[in-house]
């Protein structure tokens, strides 16, 4: 079988999956997407990702797992993404709105996901580096990088209590709104990602 180079499946995932579209860069400013991996973040997710089934453990449409925390949900039958196996979504849900996503997964391809973010949103708003340490005593330097968009943020980073996973945290209050009252350019149909 020939060897095929992660960037090479990246750039066909994105131009092949409906799920993801791009985006434009309005400033430091990104609009912000309609659609993460198939959740609609601007609609009503009780009603429109259903419960998952006990009997089906690798669903092939989105469906929803309630955690232990109240109002936050796995999201399993997730689409495919040329990154490390293993990735998780998770949804904070509040009276049926997201008002949080969090993409968790192994950080052993940090870069490819880094790179998926970069090809839809642009380039960060913001980058930088931090020393964690570890109780062990051991330390290592870990790179955050946050994208504004349009009524929230999304950040990306290794997450700090456990250093072999990431997490990509698309949050905001108003998740899916439109800009505010001293936009600097005219609200445009959102994208999904």
């Amino acid at each position: 079988m020939p060897y095929i180079s992660h960037s090479v499946v990246l750039a066909a995932a994105f131009a092949a999956a409906p799920v993801w579209a791009q985006s434009t860069q309005v400033a430091d400013r990104v609009i912000a997407p309609s659609a993460f991996l198939g959740v609609d973040l601007q609609g009503n997710f009780m009603a429109e990702v259903p419960e998952c089934s006990a009997e089906d453990e690798r669903p092939d449409e989105p469906c929803r797992v309630a955690t232990t925390k109240a109002g936050e949900f796995e999201v399993r039958g997730l689409p495919y993404l040329p990154i490390s196996p293993g990735y998780k979504l998770f949804a904070t849900v509040n009276d049926g709105t997201v008002i949080q996503l969090v993409l968790t997964g192994n950080a052993s391809n940090l870069y490819l996901v880094k790179e998926m973010l970069t090809d839809k949103l642009g380039k960060p708003a913001t980058s930088a580096t931090q020393w964690v340490k570890l109780q062990s005593g051991a330390s290592y330097e870990a790179d955050a990088y946050k994208w504004n968009t349009e009524g929230g943020a999304v950040d990306f980073a290794r997450d700090p209590t456990n250093l072999g996973r990431y997490s990509v945290t698309f949050s905001s209050s108003s998740i899916g709104t439109e800009v505010g009252q001293n936009q600097t350019s005219p609200a445009t149909k959102s994208p999904s990602l």
